[in-house]
């Protein structure tokens, strides 16, 4: 699939996901540098025990954010959406999108989801984008990025909670890019640079890199991008796990 061009990777998947049992649609995004028309994937699951106006996004662009396909993550939102359907917990609908990018094409269908777009799934609360372009079936740690424009932030507790559950589960998680090698650091030097790292993430959001959880901004949505970094510290699985949570 890798030498597949975006609308042949779309298709395929699409056929995936009605074999799974949801509903799809391809929002056309006309990227506005080149003129050329590129398909936004997005399935919808009505969960059986919710009231059909909330629901949860699962966001995983073809593209990671240093430009490769995002392989792991695609193969993990695969086997997510496989895994969703098979339990009937979900209270909030559950939206699943491929954009080509994290940025002006996810951007693209957040605004349409909200003004024009006929099939919907209710109010989305939460969203969660995904970047982990590597192959390898194992990861080191999970990098996450909060910071929305305009200094837009997520609930905190809804932050903690991805940080505690994770963490019990022995994923570290690094916050304002903290360096694998001070997770683990917990004085006061190393607290002051995460706070000075994020000083600086806020204060460049949607100037810098703009892309991700930031394309939600300004829909009052709890959004974070959760990054997969390399390493052999966990299985690829345990990420997985940590999202159905």
């Amino acid at each position: 699939m890798m030498n597949y061009s975006l609308n042949e990777k779309t298709k395929a998947v699409e056929e995936l996901l009605i074999g799974m049992g949801y509903k799809t649609n391809i929002l056309e995004y006309t990227d506005p540098s080149t003129g050329e028309v590129k398909p936004t994937l997005y399935a919808i699951y009505h969960v059986p025990k919710g009231d059909d106006t909330e629901a949860m996004v699962l966001a995983t662009p073809w593209n990671a954010t240093d430009g490769r396909l995002n392989v792991g993550a695609l193969s993990l939102t695969l086997g997510l959406a496989r895994y969703f359907r098979r339990m009937s917990i979900w209270a909030k609908n559950i939206i699943i999108v491929f954009p080509q990018d994290g940025g002006d094409a996810l951007r693209h269908w957040v605004d349409a989801y909200h003004t024009s777009l006929e099939n919907t799934a209710g109010s989305i609360e939460s969203a969660i984008v995904l970047d982990n372009p590597s192959s390898r079936d194992h990861i080191g740690y999970i990098e996450l990025e909060y910071a929305g424009v305009n200094g837009q932030l997520p609930n905190l507790d809804y932050v903690n909670t991805i940080v505690q559950v994770a963490e019990n589960e022995g994923i570290k998680v690094s916050l304002n890019h903290t360096p694998f090698g001070q997770l683990w650091t917990n004085d006061f030097y190393s607290r002051v640079v995460a706070l000075i790292g994020g000083i600086f993430d806020i204060a460049g959001s949607g100037i810098k890199d703009f892309g991700n959880a930031q394309a939600f901004s300004g829909w009052n949505i709890q959004a974070v991008t959760l990054r997969a970094k390399e390493g052999d510290r966990n299985d690829i699985t345990s990420l997985g796990l940590r999202l159905e949570v």
